[in-house]
């Protein structure tokens, strides 16, 4: 064969190889697209080691070797270039050899017969590049993979913590009960549970799933050591070795409601328990014994209170004394005990509470678990000292039923000297909802309390906060005259809150002689 045949021999050889390889490549990337995992791509570098004829092949990704190497080679270093040799020489070295690095690993072939060429190199390194960006491409698949099983099994444990945790509780025969129980994340470590006339409030330390599995273990607890003569003791029995194991703590106001208003109490290092009696009094029942997971003690005696007609029993965790936010001064402020106190002070039913604690916290940054359980005593209307029946009205929101909600008004507070005032004030009330709020619909609560009585009226209509809008010398309601003056100096107190799409205005009529103080504060 002379010269010229040879050299057209071999342009024929590189030409089919180069065809070879450019069919390898647009296979391999529509293999590439479709891989699921590292061996897929390790099924490309073994077709790319056998188009070169070389003998061997190996990956180097995320730090390290898939599958096993020769020793010569787990001890190469990462070529910062394409190279043909060995940057470390070894008795078992391979005589032919080829390298090529890419964005996050490197590729390398050996033991082919012939020398490694350019066009071997060129086809390792487009194959690296494709290796880099399907590697990486697994792994955004996988770790959206774990997002979706991590995203999965935290809804799956909402689930089952808020079965365990319910948002409404029942309430013992002859009380009212409102319930707020605001998580940090999807599951927390605050808990509320009812059974029968036992009502328990818990705060395990930290937040997330370790809290939410101590909840469920509190939750299967309690209803066992309730049983038991010493309920603390058997409280701390079963769980204060696994809190302490775990290093953390819980907090645990346990309650007991007697039909006649009679209570015994428990509480484990939790924040105060706060009675509100019917004169706008605060007591204030601190702990009776350290957190669970700090200082295990022989017996948990409860202690003894009592609840009269009208009064309420305010359980909560200190995710609400703890909010935050930034002072005037610029200087971070906590909403504090004091603060609580005196909201509940204003509170004159278990939902007008909640409201209240919910609207106090407008502007403040709550970074733990929140919850908030309010119990009224609230024994039957023939029960002496007491008036707890509720009347209710429903109208559509027109000027034409303004004398029939007038009249409902003023013989449902017939007990009072006046109650031609808050027939006044409710009949101003909505004829503004009617005439500037734009509502449709308006309802009216009047329910007898042991010191006068409770008046809700609700609205559908655009927000307006009667306790806000300035007073001004004549005009309607909306402008702020006399309408707003009547509301605001006729009741005792009056409390606003925006509850959804609803505007609700709570007056305070007591029957007693003291005169009206106006808003609360």
């Amino acid at each position: 064969m002379n010269s010229t045949e040879s050299a057209l021999e071999s342009t024929v050889s590189a030409l089919a190889d180069c065809y070879d390889q450019v069919v390898f490549l647009q296979q391999a990337v529509e293999r590439a697209v479709h891989a699921t995992d590292i061996s897929d791509v390790q099924a490309l570098l073994l077709d790319a080691q056998t188009l070169m004829a070389a003998g061997g092949s190996a990956l180097h990704v995320a730090g390290g070797w898939v599958g096993p190497v020769p020793n010569w080679l787990a001890r190469h270093r990462t070529p910062a270039e394409r190279t043909f040799e060995l940057l470390d020489s070894h008795p078992e070295s391979p005589g032919a050899f080829l390298g090529v690095p890419f964005q996050g690993g490197w590729v390398a072939f050996w033991d082919k017969p012939d020398l490694f060429c350019a066009g071997d190199a060129r086809l390792a390194q487009t194959l690296g590049d494709l290796v880099a960006s399907t590697v990486a491409a697994l792994d955004t698949r996988q770790r959206q993979l774990q997002q979706d099983i991590e995203e999965h099994d935290r809804t799956l444990a909402s689930r089952i913590w808020r079965h365990l945790v319910p948002e409404q509780l029942p309430a013992p025969e002859h009380y009212r009960l409102s319930t707020l129980s605001q998580p940090a994340s999807q599951v927390g470590g605050d808990f509320q549970i009812a059974f029968g006339n036992w009502i328990v409030v818990g705060d395990v330390s930290g937040k997330g799933i370790a809290a939410a599995l101590f909840t469920g273990m509190f939750v299967s607890t309690l209803r066992l050591a309730v049983q038991q003569e010493d309920v603390g003791a058997a409280i701390a029995l079963a769980l204060h070795p696994q809190l302490e194991a775990a290093g953390m703590l819980a907090t645990l106001a346990v309650t007991y409601l007697e039909s006649n208003g009679a209570f015994k109490y428990l509480s484990m290092g939790h924040p105060p328990i706060l009675i509100r009696r019917t004169s706008g009094q605060i007591e204030s029942l601190g702990a009776t014994a350290p957190p669970l997971g700090t200082f295990a003690q022989d017996h948990y005696p409860m202690r003894l209170g009592r609840l009269d007609p009208g009064d309420l029993l305010c359980l909560y965790s200190d995710g609400i004394s703890e909010a935050e936010r930034t002072g005037e001064d610029g200087c971070m402020e906590m909403f504090g005990l004091w603060k609580v106190r005196h909201t509940v002070a204003h509170a004159t039913s278990p939902e007008l509470g909640i409201r209240s604690l919910v609207k106090a916290l407008e502007g403040w940054q709550v970074q733990d678990d929140l919850t908030l359980v309010m119990v009224q005593y609230a024994p039957d209307p023939g029960a002496p000292g007491t008036r707890s029946n509720v009347l209710e009205l429903q109208l559509p929101a027109d000027t034409a039923h303004l004398a029939s909600l007038g009249a409902f008004v003023r013989d449902a507070c017939h007990r009072l000297p006046h109650p031609g005032l808050p027939e006044l004030a409710v009949t101003e009330l909505a004829a503004n909802a009617i005439k500037h709020g734009q509502a449709r619909n308006m309802i009216v609560l009047v329910r007898g309390i042991d010191d006068g009585y409770l008046i809700t009226f609700e609205d559908d209509g655009l927000p307006f906060d009667p306790t806000l809008a300035p007073e001004l010398p004549a005009g309607e309601l909306r402008e702020g005259g006399y309408g707003l003056v009547i509301v605001r100096r006729s009741a005792h107190t009056v409390h606003y809150l925006r509850r959804k799409a609803w505007n609700s205005t709570e007056l305070h009529y007591p029957s007693g002689p003291h005169p009206p103080a106006g808003v609360s504060p």
